[in-house]
């Protein structure tokens, strides 16, 4: 008997890296109409996307993919003369949704993040299968995995094995 989570490729998404000092983030940001999320590991939406803070110097930008080349340009724009560094990081990930009552059980097989600590709407980077992802918690039943998009096709078959692989022994 497995685990009861639904595994499946998300639908490609913009990404863009920002890294920079909070105060110069927060400036870029504000003239895109965006929030810097006040902690690290937390989330801010807005109208055309949600900034995923990931550290304190760092946060990923989600938007549609329509809006990719604007943002850019815009982030572009809005950061010269700024010590931030936007970086679009689209074609190197690719995310897998994990849904369902055991999606935090399955996810726990292949990353050492301790994920009864992570709390929803969230985000950070960790191991993922021995490799740097990106995990992002919506809710209890609820996570997206962005991964190498070269290893995405690893990835997935190994959560639905994960997802098939339960011990009813106990």
């Amino acid at each position: 008997m497995g685990f009861d989570v639904a595994v499946q490729f998300k639908e490609t998404v913009a990404l863009i890296d920002v890294r920079g000092t909070p105060e110069c983030m927060k400036s870029v940001l504000v003239d895109l109409g965006m929030n810097l999320p006040e902690t690290p590991y937390s989330v801010s939406r807005w109208d055309l996307g949600t900034v995923y803070r990931v550290g304190r110097n760092r946060c990923i930008i989600m938007a549609d993919m329509s809006r990719e080349p604007g943002l850019l340009a815009d982030l572009n724009e809005f950061s010269r003369g700024v010590l931030v560094q936007c970086t679009c990081v689209t074609d190197s990930y690719l995310g897998i949704n994990l849904t369902g009552p055991n999606a935090r059980d399955v996810l726990s097989q292949i990353t050492p993040l301790n994920l009864h600590e992570f709390k929803d709407e969230s985000a950070t980077f960790t191991e993922i299968l021995g490799l740097r992802g990106f995990i992002i918690r919506y809710g209890a039943e609820h996570y997206t995995v962005f991964c190498d998009r070269s290893y995405a096709d690893y990835t997935m078959k190994r959560m639905l094995k994960c997802a098939l692989l339960r011990d009813n022994s106990g």
